[in-house]
């Protein structure tokens, strides 16, 4: 890389802050790796529905926070209407976390209005990190929807700082990326050093959104948490009562209702127990459906559950399920395969492109009778699959190591 250690700012487009790591827990896990190679923090914003979390900030009042000196009160006027607005800094699993906070007087609709309220944010973090670290050698930004990449974007116009933009967002996919944002994104590519898509699928979608080849662009998966490849510790539990197991969010896109109607018609008698971690705005509706059906005592929505308990149900479950409409990449489906579980999943736009027959069947998007078919065939073929294979090629194209290797080498091109 360098002689010196790289000092590495990643931005994430998720708030991130103590009590709330999921939004960017890809960011998170690596961060975690990078660190072997790289001094790495991140940059992550926050929406505040009231000013009074950044007033108590301001006047370092906030109970469990990095308090500030109280300011001058031209200083305080000048960061609510001339400057960037206020940061602060956390410690989140041994990565440095400077957390802007994004207050809008008024809420708009506006793509470019929310925009401007976040990338105003972001500076207010990004000042803080640069006044405790200096400027970073380099930028990568994560797009999940395209505020990161704004912000990399207006540092590099201002300070020259190389940045990575990396696409997440579903957006395209699902077709409600909104028409305004194409010239944004597309300068936002054109001005990276590199601009990588989690896989094919989604870079396509991207290529057809913008109408235009992106042919410098690179495909950089994402990567396992390195907890995911501590020993498997498999109980008697799962020959005596074999379970499935899906981990999603409970919204429209990730498909569970399509699930729960597939399991209803394809386990009629010797039904094994189906664990739906994950929560959402259709949590209510689901629990309502699984009702329906008289399955309270076979299908339970878990909620949000630690590593260590879903890398505890993974380690016994029968197999995974992921019956998402679309998926970027899929990081449930690698840290399944990490554990050694074969898969369900849907052609979605990221699984097809990890999974192959060794590992797993695949049916299509919301195609209930599909998904049934499948759940069948894996519990009556479960002998086919080999756990221990599928765990050691899992960790050989996603583990931390490989992870390592393929994003330094992208960080070399960049600052070559």
């Amino acid at each position: 890389m360098r002689s010196a250690k790289l000092k590495l700012l990643i931005i994430s487009s998720e708030p991130l802050y103590p009590g709330y790591t999921i939004g960017s827990t890809f960011e998170l896990s690596q961060a975690q790796i990078i660190s072997s190679f790289s001094a790495v923090a991140i940059l992550s914003v926050s929406p505040q529905t009231t000013l009074l979390p950044v007033l108590k900030e301001k006047m370092g009042l906030s109970k469990g926070r990095v308090g500030h000196v109280m300011p001058g009160f031209s200083v305080f006027l000048r960061s609510f209407f001339g400057g960037h607005g206020t940061a602060r800094k956390h410690q989140i699993e041994g990565v440095e976390v400077f957390e802007g906070l994004n207050v809008a007087i008024k809420s708009s609709p506006e793509f470019n209005t929310g925009l401007s309220s976040w990338v105003k944010a972001g500076w207010a973090a990004y000042e803080k990190y640069v006044s405790e670290n200096g400027p970073p050698d380099l930028i990568h930004a994560h797009g999940r929807f395209l505020n990161a990449g704004v912000l990399a974007l207006e540092i590099f116009k201002k300070h020259k700082i190389k940045y990575i933009y990396t696409e997440h967002s579903t957006f395209y996919q699902r077709g409600i990326a909104p028409i305004e944002s194409k010239g944004v994104l597309s300068n936002v590519i054109q001005n990276a050093g590199a601009s990588t898509f989690v896989s094919v699928g989604l870079l396509r979608k991207v290529e057809e959104f913008l109408g235009e080849n992106l042919e410098h662009a690179l495909i950089a998966r994402n990567a396992l948490d390195r907890l995911f490849e501590s020993p498997v510790n498999r109980t008697s539990r799962n020959a005596e009562s074999p379970f499935l197991v899906c981990i999603a969010s409970l919204d429209e896109k990730k498909g569970i209702d399509v699930l729960i109607r597939a399991y209803n018609q394809t386990f009629k008698k010797d039904r094994p127990k189906l664990y739906i971690c994950g929560e959402g705005k259709m949590r209510e509706s689901l629990s309502q459906l699984i009702d329906s059906f008289g399955l309270k005592e076979e299908i339970y929505l878990l909620g949000n559950q630690s590593k260590k308990e879903i890398i505890n149900l993974l380690d016994n479950c029968a197999y995974f399920v992921l019956p998402s409409i679309v998926e970027t990449f899929g990081v449930v489906v690698i840290e399944a395969l990490a554990r050694g579980c074969p898969v369900v999943a849907t052609r979605s736009g990221g699984p097809e492109f990890i999974l192959d027959e060794s590992n797993s069947i695949l049916t299509e998007p919301g195609d209930i009778e599909g998904l049934s078919g499948a759940l069948i065939k894996m519990m009556d073929s479960m002998s086919r699959f080999d756990r221990n294979k599928i765990r050691e090629n899992a960790l050989g194209r996603f583990g931390s190591a490989a992870f390592a290797e393929e994003i330094s080498r992208i960080y070399n091109i960049v600052l070559q």
